[in-house]
């Protein structure tokens, strides 16, 4: 059985649709001000994050979720700085995978090769979920704040 318990099961389906709803605006709104140069004008940014959050939300749960929990599925296994590398780079790599198996014909040039801008734009909403996911892990006991500080959850890792 992948989880001890149907509470277990259940706190991390609610720690998933919290990182769900908080990683989509935060990659959008990252992604708007750093390639489409939408940092100069604050408000138009926060609108068009939130507004796009929408139509971008229903990927990360199709595609997102169950990545997220065939990472925390391997990553029982692991403990500590592992567990976290390990949870990295399945975010990371399928959130490239998904440009790859949907690309937007949109390149960038970046060291010197052109890169689909959906490899990109899915390996930042990868970072972005893995981001949110892990504080949410470090941050949240029995789905009740512990103490919301990121140093706080860094230093809880053990090596």
């Amino acid at each position: 059985m992948i989880f001890q318990s149907i509470g277990e099961e259940k706190q991390m389906l609610k720690r998933k649709i919290i990182a769900t709803l908080l990683a989509t605006p935060l990659s959008l709104l990252f992604i708007f001000a750093v390639f489409f140069g939408e940092w100069s004008q604050p408000l138009e940014l926060l609108g068009m994050s939130i507004f796009y959050s929408f139509f971008v939300s229903p990927f990360y749960l199709l595609y997102g979720l169950p990545i997220t929990f065939l990472s925390d599925y391997i990553g029982k296994r692991l403990l500590g700085k592992k567990r976290i590398i390990q949870s990295f780079v399945i975010h990371v790599l399928f959130g490239a995978l998904f440009g790859l198996f949907f690309p937007s014909h949109a390149t960038l040039l970046i060291a010197g090769r052109e890169i689909d801008t959906f490899v990109i734009f899915g390996s930042i909403s990868g970072v972005s979920y893995w981001i949110i996911d892990e504080m949410l892990r470090c941050c949240l006991k029995n789905g009740e704040p512990r103490f919301l500080s990121f140093r706080y959850c860094l230093n809880k890792v053990k090596p």
